[in-house]
């Protein structure tokens, strides 16, 4: 397991290269399916999430995005799962659809105890639709590509990822972005580049602090092959493995941005669950708004015999 893990660091180390960012979710925290593939069926039983971001409160047509996911179990060692997204940024919005595969296995058995290390394989296609409402856009100079319309451009894609997991701990690596593919209804016109490629990488570690309770403290990195490298530093107390209180230090590592981050989940024996996320970007336009937020509520469909055994309690 150690060479797996320190085969996965490697390869983060030598995509650390250049970067823009995707859609924030600060949420993967709560839903590692918004990132890796590899996580689709994870947790065995039917799950549901429904997220909502508005991001700098007080800023006119700031970016705001919603995802709705469902992924589940089966056949034993499959995982089939569906996103679907919404994303708004001025006179740019975006509607995806993604579809995504996960295989499970087991890799290693503890022999000294009941944990269990699982390896799982993912991947997904997914097709987009990007919009620019172009009577939303001011030129000083006549501009004979803008009509006023609405422009569209579709743009496919696809993920592969790779996620080891036990009780205890997990890592994954994500490859996204794999299928060079237009941005924005601008990029046929003006030769804008493609969607770069984003590597993702995640890893930690649930430390035991008696019947009850855990702290897991985790790292994530994210870059591309633009100009954009990114490091998070999160940690989680977490009660009964059902309620979590976490915060998160973000920190681009290109452009000097730092965010930070406070995060909540709780839990009902029903399988309803509900989170929330606060974000503060640490820049001099955040004198200007009100922070990011953004809420989550999912349910769990797990059979009562199995409620207690499942990965989501």
């Amino acid at each position: 397991m150690k060479k797996v893990f320190f085969l996965l660091a490697g390869i983060i180390c030598s995509f650390l290269l250049r970067s823009q960012e995707l859609p924030v979710y600060e949420q993967y925290l709560l839903n590692r399916y918004l990132i890796n593939p590899a996580y689709t069926g994870y947790e065995k039983c039917p799950s549901i999430r429904i997220t909502d971001r508005h991001q700098w409160i007080g800023i006119k047509e700031a970016p705001n995005t919603q995802t709705i996911t469902f992924d589940t179990r089966f056949w034993g060692n499959n995982g089939l799962g569906v996103h679907f997204m919404h994303d708004a940024n001025g006179p740019n919005s975006a509607l995806s659809l993604q579809l995504t595969y996960a295989y499970h296995m087991l890799w290693y058995k503890h022999s000294n105890s009941n944990d269990r290390t699982f390896l799982s394989f993912g991947a997904s296609l997914s097709g987009s639709r990007f919009s620019l409402d172009e009577s939303n856009l001011k030129s000083v100079n006549p501009d004979p590509t803008l009509t006023g319309e609405t422009a569209n451009v579709f743009s496919p894609n696809a993920r592969v990822g790779v996620y080891l997991y036990s009780n205890k701990m997990y890592a994954g690596l994500t490859l996204a972005e794999l299928i060079d593919a237009p941005i924005s209804p601008l990029s046929q016109v003006e030769k804008e580049p493609s969607h770069p490629k984003y590597l993702f990488f995640i890893t930690g570690y649930y430390f035991s602090m008696g019947e009850k309770w855990d702290f897991e403290p985790s790292v994530a990195f994210k870059v591309n092959t633009e100009t954009y490298k990114q490091a998070d530093l999160n940690v989680k107390l977490h009660y009964k493995r059902m309620h979590w209180l976490g915060f998160s230090f973000r920190k681009g590592l290109d452009m000097e941005t730092t965010d930070i981050q406070a995060l909540c989940r709780f839990s009902l024996p029903s399988g309803l669950f509900l989170g929330y996320c606060f974000d503060l970007n640490i820049s001099p336009l955040w004198q200007n708004h009100f922070g990011s937020h953004e809420f989550m509520i999912g349910f769990n469909i797990c059979p009562s015999r199995d409620k207690y055994s499942c990965p989501a309690y």
